[in-house]
C-alpha cells in the first residue's frame, strides 16, 4: 500500500478551518511486496519536523478550586500559582510557542518555567514529537500542496474532523508523547478477521473500521448458511430496511468503503492474506465455536478472542488468547463449571423441540457488546495489554451494570499448558 505521512493540526473551530502553513520534506524509498497478488510499489513519505517541538495537547485546561489554580484533566492534575503560569500555558498551546522566550513574556524566572515544564512532562501533558498521520496515496494532493491554509482535498479536510474524536482519547494514553496520530497510524497495521454474522458482529466491524483498524474484515464463508440480509439484522445500526434482501457480504463490504476512517484503495480477502501474513493478526469469534478451528488456531499460536452465544440474557467475553502464553477458551470454560457448579453460558445444552438455538441479543444489548468488545481490542492495539488477558468478562442483559471481570489462570486439566 503507497503511504504518505502528512502532519496533523487540530481544526478547531472556534477558528474555522483555517490550518498553520507547513513545509514539507519529501524523501523516496522502495518496498518491494513478495505477495503474489501485488506488484512493486514505492512509498512517498512526507514529514514535517521542527528543531524543537514542545506543544501543550489537546484537553488540557486550568481549574480554579477552593484551594488554587490546577492544571490538567479530571483524571489528573497538578498545582499551578497565578503569576504568569497560565499565559506561559497559553503560548505553550499555541503553534508558535518555540518562537517564543516564554518564561520572559510571562514574567517567570526560568527555574518557574523549567518546573512548570517538567510537571507537564511527569503528568504526559506534552507533546514533544510532531504529530505525523500516515494516510495513503489518495491524499497525494495534499501532500504536493505547500500550504494548508486552502486543503485542496475535501476527503482530507473531512478526515482531520473524523480523526479528532479519535485523537481525544489515544493523546491520553501513557507513553504517547504526541498528539495520538502514532496510535492511530499503528490501528492500521493491524488486521482483525470476525467470525460471525449477527447484531454484534455487524456494529464490531462498523466501529473497528471507523475506529482507524483499517484491514478489518469478516471471514471467508460468513453467512453462507443465509447469505441475504434479514429483519433481524435491523439494529438501529449500519443496515437499513431498504438493504433487506440484498448479499450481506457485498452490503457489508460497501459500508466498510463508508465508515472506514482511512480509505479503503482495495479490498483484502482473508484468503489473500494467508500468503504474507500482517505485524498483528486478531480473530475474533462471536457465537457458537468450531472446535476444531480453535484447535488449528491453538496449534498455529494465532491471537483470538471468543464470545460466548447469549443465553438467558447472559454472554461471555474472552479471554483474549495468545496460545502457549495466557488461559484459553477451555481453561475459562472449566473454571466457570467449577466456581458455578450450576448450567452456565458455556455448559452443553439440549435444545426441547424444534425451536432455534440462535438468539440476536435485543438492539441495546448488541451495542453495548459490541462496544465493550472494541474497547479491549483496541486497548490490546494501542497498548499491548488488555484487560482480558488472563480474564473473561460476564454479562447479564438484565443488570448491564453489574458486568465484571473475572480474573483466570491456565487450568491444569487443559491441554494448553503442553503449547
Amino acid at each position: 500500500m503507497r503511504v504518505i505521512n502528512v502532519e496533523y493540526s487540530q481544526v478547531h473551530p472556534v477558528c474555522g478551518a483555517t490550518l498553520p502553513p507547513m513545509t514539507t520534506q519529501i524523501s523516496q524509498k522502495t518496498q518491494t511486496s513478495h505477495a503474489s497478488h501485488t506488484s512493486h510499489t514505492s512509498d512517498t513519505p512526507q514529514e514535517i519536523k521542527s528543531k524543537h517541538h514542545l506543544r501543550l495537547k489537546e484537553g488540557i485546561s486550568v481549574y480554579r478550586t477552593p484551594i488554587g489554580l490546577r492544571c490538567g484533566t479530571a483524571r489528573s492534575s497538578f498545582a499551578i500559582p497565578e503569576k504568569g503560569y497560565v499565559r506561559a500555558l497559553e503560548i505553550l498551546s499555541s503553534s508558535h510557542g518555540g518562537e517564543i522566550d516564554i518564561a520572559e513574556s510571562c514574567g517567570m524566572t526560568s527555574d518557574e518555567y523549567r518546573e512548570l515544564v517538567w510537571h507537564l512532562e511527569e503528568h504526559e501533558f506534552l507533546e514533544t514529537s510532531p504529530s505525523i498521520l500516515s494516510v495513503t496515496t489518495r491524499f497525494q494532493s495534499v501532500a504536493k500542496h505547500k500550504r494548508r491554509d486552502i486543503l485542496p482535498d475535501a476527503a482530507f479536510a473531512q478526515l482531520q474532523k473524523r480523526v479528532a474524536p479519535e485523537l481525544s482519547h489515544t493523546r491520553l494514553l501513557p507513553g504517547v508523547h504526541d498528539s495520538g496520530t502514532s496510535i492511530i497510524n499503528a490501528r492500521q497495521n493491524v488486521r482483525v478477521e470476525i467470525y460471525g454474522s449477527d447484531r454484534i458482529s455487524s456494529l464490531l466491524y462498523g466501529i473497528l473500521l471507523s475506529s482507524g483498524v483499517t484491514h478489518t474484515h469478516f471471514a471467508l464463508g460468513t453467512r453462507s448458511h443465509d447469505p441475504l440480509i434479514i429483519d433481524t439484522d435491523l439494529s438501529a445500526g449500519f443496515i437499513r430496511s431498504t438493504d433487506v434482501g440484498q448479499s450481506y457480504k457485498q452490503r457489508m463490504e460497501d459500508l466498510g468503503k463508508e465508515l472506514s476512517l482511512f480509505p479503503i484503495e482495495r479490498l483484502e480477502s482473508a484468503q489473500e492474506l494467508d500468503g504474507e501474513p500482517p505485524e498483528r493478526y486478531i480473530k475474533i469469534q462471536i457465537g457458537a465455536m468450531d472446535p476444531h478451528l480453535l484447535a488449528q488456531w491453538m496449534s498455529a499460536k494465532q491471537e483470538h478472542i471468543v464470545i460466548s452465544p447469549p443465553d438467558g440474557g447472559k454472554c461471555v467475553i474472552g479471554p483474549l488468547v495468545q496460545p502457549g502464553k495466557t488461559p484459553c477458551a477451555r481453561c475459562r470454560n472449566i473454571s466457570i463449571e467449577e466456581v458455578v457448579g450450576s448450567p452456565s453460558v458455556t455448559a452443553d445444552k439440549v435444545l426441547i423441540g424444534e425451536r432455534s438455538d440462535h438468539q440476536e441479543m435485543p438492539v441495546f444489548v448488541a451495542h453495548y457488546l459490541a462496544g465493550l468488545i472494541a474497547s479491549f481490542i483496541l486497548q490490546h492495539i494501542d497498548v499491548s495489554k488488555s484487560d482480558l488477558t488472563g480474564a473473561y468478562m460476564a454479562v447479564d442483559s438484565l443488570a448491564l451494570s453489574a458486568s465484571s471481570l473475572i480474573p483466570i489462570s491456565r487450568n491444569p486439566a487443559c491441554g494448553c499448558h503442553w503449547l
